[in-house]
């Protein structure tokens, strides 16, 4: 099926993943283990690899909080009444997760490379690899409207 029309791409592509204080390798060890291991929910979750997460009792150098400007959750600058084409995908390790826009409902067109008929979602689930393409029309008052993530199936520590 075609992509419906819209005006302009999203300014990026949007990425989400979990964040642990443990290295991949004490993680994957842990999950190897008989018995099992679990390494425990993430410490942050982040979009386009910023978010909150203080860092500062795993890092020596206390360089990852919400004033380091490298850390600081990201804005995406749009213009209101317009619909953008944004690409979402997860490179989650073990979390399975959610993303959605305050205040704005997404039309999914696109799942893993494909075109799909458009499903109309106020949030998108995403597991480790998936992508997805959506249209949101920005149709609220101009503002500041949070892009958030979340856990899905676990507490929400994070």
């Amino acid at each position: 099926e075609p992509l419906p029309p819209y005006d302009e791409e999203f300014p990026d592509v949007v990425s989400v993943n979990d964040w642990y204080h443990e290295s991949y390798i004490n993680q994957r060890v842990g999950l190897q283990q008989t018995p099992f291991r679990w390494v425990g929910n993430p410490q942050s979750l982040l979009i386009n690899g910023r978010g909150k997460f203080p860092c500062d009792a795993a890092l020596p150098c206390k360089r990852c909080n919400e004033s380091n400007p490298n850390c600081a959750t990201p804005v995406f600058e749009v213009q209101a009444g317009r619909t953008y084409r944004i690409r979402v995908f997860s490179a989650a390790q073990l979390a399975y997760l959610t993303l959605g826009i305050e205040g704005h409902a997404m039309t999914i067109v696109q799942a893993e490379a494909g075109y799909v008929k458009p499903v109309d979602v106020d949030y998108l689930d995403l597991n480790s690899g998936m992508s997805y393409s959506v249209l949101v029309t920005f149709d609220q008052p101009p503002g500041t409207y949070r892009m958030e993530t979340k856990m899905r199936l676990r507490n929400n520590e994070v």
